[in-house]
């Protein structure tokens, strides 16, 4: 069975996921490039068995990567498999693709059941927290930068229900942003 990894690369010290326009993205933009830190998503890339994204962030890298000049990152987001989670996305030349256009929660159990190793979430944070609501993720790996945004989007929701995870591994980077991965106890492979 699948795991279901949501990957978010740049969340701030108070759970807030960075998003365009806000100042949170401008402090992520100034900061020093560590090649550590690129690695590191890079290589959750290219070690996923399918990388799950939204409309938005689909259409953005397909703008981008095709074309891009060679890299670790730039060869992994353009061989790994990609599936776009969109209800209004009719057609996608980038690939290899699937658009999958039903419920959230039952893309996400196909894809869990639809294979081995692990299939990563990105993009952006309407995704990211939607997969973060329903408690879907068997694996949370974020990019903490040193900043406190205050306000924003945050990935997980605050009605209280909690969820307990367990640590899997930290790496900080010559950046000031730490890498750290938690495994959710007792997940429930739907």
């Amino acid at each position: 069975m699948r795991k279901i990894v949501l990957q978010v690369c740049a969340i701030s010290l108070d759970g807030v996921i960075q998003t365009d326009g806000s100042d949170f993205e401008k402090y992520f933009e100034q900061m020093p490039e560590d090649i550590r830190s690129e690695a590191w998503i890079a290589e959750a890339v290219g070690g996923a068995d399918v990388l799950v994204v939204g409309r938005k962030t689909y259409l953005g890298m397909a703008d981008f990567f095709p074309t891009a000049e060679s890299g670790p990152m730039v060869d992994a987001v353009n061989r790994v498999p990609k599936v776009v989670l969109s209800k209004t996305l009719s057609t996608a030349n980038w690939g290899p693709v699937t658009i999958a256009i039903g419920e959230l929660a039952d893309e996400l159990d196909r894809l869990r059941h639809g294979g081995d190793g692990y299939a990563l979430v990105q993009g952006g944070a309407k995704l990211l927290r939607a997969v973060a609501e329903l408690k879907a993720a068997d694996e949370y790996w974020l990019g903490v930068s040193p900043y406190v945004a205050e306000t924003g989007p945050r990935l997980f929701s605050t009605d209280g229900s909690g969820l307990e995870l367990e640590l899997q591994s930290v790496e900080p980077f010559n950046n000031g942003i730490v890498a750290m991965k938690y495994r959710r106890v007792a997940a429930d492979p739907r």
